[in-house]
C-alpha cells in the first residue's frame, strides 16, 4: 500500500498520524541543520539535517545523551573532530584543542569507537525519519551572485537551508512565502 502513496502523503502520515490531516488542529515540526564546507574556498556548501516532531526530538535527545554517557563521550558531538581522532589518533593528539574524550574512546579497545558511532547513527535513523539536505554548487552561486549581489540577500548557507525546507513545507500545504520569514542569520 505504501507504494501508492505520494511523498507528501507519507510525510503527513508520519508526522501528523493521518493521511488526511486537514481535520487536525496543528502539527508542529522543528528542523535541525548542520553545514559543511566553506562558502569562500570550497566548491560546494552542504546543509543537511532532520525534520521531526516534538516527541521524536525528545526521544532522540534522550538516546543521544545516554549513548554519549555510556561511552564517556562529552557533548556536543563534532563529527569532523571525532573522525580525525579515529582515523589518525596520534596526529589528532598533537592538536592544541584535541578532545581527550575522543582520544580515550579510540585508544585501548579498537571496536569501542566504531560501536559508539554505530549506536548514534542507529539512534538518528530509528527515531528521526525525515532527513533533508541541499548542496549548493558555489561556482553557480558565485556566477549568479556576481550579477545580482546574491550574497547580501541570500547567503549560501541560508539558500541551502531554505531549499531543504521547501519540499517538506509544500507536502504539508505550507505556502513557500512563510519560509521566507526565517532569518538567514540563524543558519
Amino acid at each position: 500500500m505504501l507504494g501508492k502513496f505520494r511523498w507528501s502523503d507519507w510525510l503527513r502520515t508520519l508526522f501528523v498520524n493521518s493521511a488526511c490531516p486537514s481535520g487536525r488542529l496543528i502539527a508542529m515540526f522543528t528542523a535541525y541543520f548542520d553545514a559543511s564546507g566553506n562558502a569562500q574556498d570550497d566548491t560546494f556548501v552542504v546543509v543537511s539535517g532532520y525534520l521531526a516532531n516534538y516527541l521524536q526530538w525528545r526521544m532522540l535527545e534522550t538516546m543521544w545523551k545516554d549513548i554519549h554517557s555510556e561511552f564517556g563521550v562529552e557533548l556536543p558531538f563534532h563529527m569532523s573532530e571525532f573522525m580525525a581522532a579515529t582515523v589518525n589518533p596520534d596526529r589528532y593528539a598533537l592538536q592544541k584543542n584535541c578532545r581527550k574524550d575522543y582520544l580515550a574512546i579510540v585508544q585501548g579497545d579498537p571496536t569501542k569507537a566504531q560501536t559508539f558511532f554505530n549506536r548514534i547513527c542507529i539512534a538518528q535513523q530509528s527515531v528521526v525519519h525525515c532527513g533533508i539536505s541541499c548542496i549548493v554548487d558555489m561556482r553557480i552561486y558565485n556566477g549568479v551572485s556576481s550579477l545580482l549581489n546574491l550574497r547580501e540577500v541570500l547567503p549560501p548557507y541560508a539558500l541551502a537551508a531554505r531549499s531543504c525546507l521547501l519540499p517538506s513545507s509544500s507536502a504539508f500545504g505550507v505556502h513557500h512565502g512563510t519560509i521566507e520569514q526565517v532569518p538567514h542569520n540563524l543558519f
